[in-house]
C-alpha cells in the first residue's frame, strides 16, 4: 500500500469513529432534552447517514482501472427516492421530529468536516 491510499484510508477511519461519537452524543442530548422518539430519530438519521457514507465511499473505490465500472445514474437516484421515503416513514408514523431526525443525516458531514479541522491543525504542525 502506497503512502497516499495508506493517508485516505487513516482519514477514512477517523471519520467513521468521529461519526460514531457524533452520532452517540447527538442521541445522547436529544434523549436527555427531547425524549425517546427524537433521540430514536436521530439515531435513525445518524445510521442512514452513515449507510449513505458508506455507499458513496463504494462508489468512489470503484471509479478507476481496479475498480468494477460505476452505478448508473438512475440507480443514486433510486438511492435517494429511498431515502426519502425511509425519513418520511420514521417522521409521519414514528412520529419523529423532522429536526431531529435531519440532525442525525447531518452527522456524517460534521464528521467530515472535523477531519478538515484535524488535517488542517496537523499538518501545519508538521510543515
Amino acid at each position: 500500500m502506497n503512502g497516499e491510499a495508506s493517508f485516505y484510508d487513516r482519514a477514512l477511519k477517523r471519520i467513521d469513529h468521529t461519526a460514531l461519537v457524533l452520532s452517540v452524543l447527538l442521541v445522547a442530548g436529544a434523549w436527555v432534552r427531547r425524549g425517546w422518539r427524537d433521540a430514536a430519530g436521530c439515531a435513525a438519521g445518524a445510521l442512514l447517514s452513515w449507510l449513505n457514507f458508506k455507499l458513496w465511499k463504494k462508489l468512489a473505490d470503484s471509479i478507476g482501472p481496479s475498480g468494477r465500472p460505476p452505478a448508473r445514474a438512475a440507480a443514486l437516484g433510486m438511492r435517494y427516492l429511498a431515502l426519502g421515503g425511509v425519513v418520511f416513514v420514521i417522521i409521519k408514523f414514528f412520529e419523529v421530529s423532522v429536526v431531529a431526525v435531519l440532525a442525525g443525516l447531518l452527522v456524517s458531514v460534521a464528521a467530515v468536516i472535523v477531519e478538515i479541522f484535524y488535517e488542517l491543525i496537523f499538518t501545519q504542525r508538521k510543515a
